[in-house]
């Protein structure tokens, strides 16, 4: 079983990854706490994103409500002084710019209303949608 769940998350980054235009990006990332309503980021699955992005050169860009406007003092201790999630402050964005400069989408949670308002009428890039928040 855990083989069978790394080999998915593998299969999930490399679609992902493929969206990047050649490597152009930016890519970006919805949702990168470990679970909704929480500021915590270790352990979360965007982190394998994130990383596997980052071995590849592609640029990222991170939006979760949890990091709205969280000052850098909370932000610190947010990251628990885990280094590389303290380099990923300068990343985070509003979710309507991150949905309009991305190659590809990963959607880490389900999204609300609020946040589906916000990215009303914008084209929808390619996307890994774990939440299967656009489902027909």
């Amino acid at each position: 079983l855990v083989e069978s769940n790394r080999a998915f998350r593998r299969m999930l980054v490399e679609r992902w990854l493929a969206s990047a235009e050649g490597g152009r990006g930016p890519l970006g990332v919805v949702g990168t706490s470990f679970r909704p309503g929480f500021n915590e980021m270790r352990c979360s699955l965007a982190l394998d994103f994130i990383r596997a992005a980052r071995e590849q050169g592609v640029d990222v860009l991170l939006s979760d409500p949890q990091f709205d406007g969280l000052s850098e003092t909370d932000y610190k201790l947010a990251c628990r002084q885990d280094e590389e999630l303290l380099s990923l402050r300068g990343f985070f964005t509003p979710l309507r710019d991150l949905w309009k400069r991305s190659k590809g989408i990963f959607l880490n949670r389900r999204l609300d209303p609020s946040e589906l308002a916000q990215i009303e009428g914008l084209p929808r890039p390619p996307l890994v949608d774990v939440y299967e928040n656009f489902a027909t």
